[in-house]
């Protein structure tokens, strides 16, 4: 399994009744993520998204 670089994408929907949110990535591309795989970042800002996607 390859495995993509982690991106800090912007949060642009959520859905609470589906517990998804879409997220623009840096090369503008959007996804739905589900928020069991979106972890907060530490490091620069409590406020920022990380997002895995395999």
């Amino acid at each position: 399994m390859v495995k993509k670089p982690l991106h800090a994408p912007m949060c642009l929907k959520i859905d609470e009744n589906h517990q998804k949110c879409l997220l623009r990535y840096e090369d503008r591309s959007e996804y739905w993520s589900l928020f069991k795989d979106i972890h907060r970042g530490t490091v620069a800002c409590q406020h920022t998204l990380f997002a895995l996607h395999f």
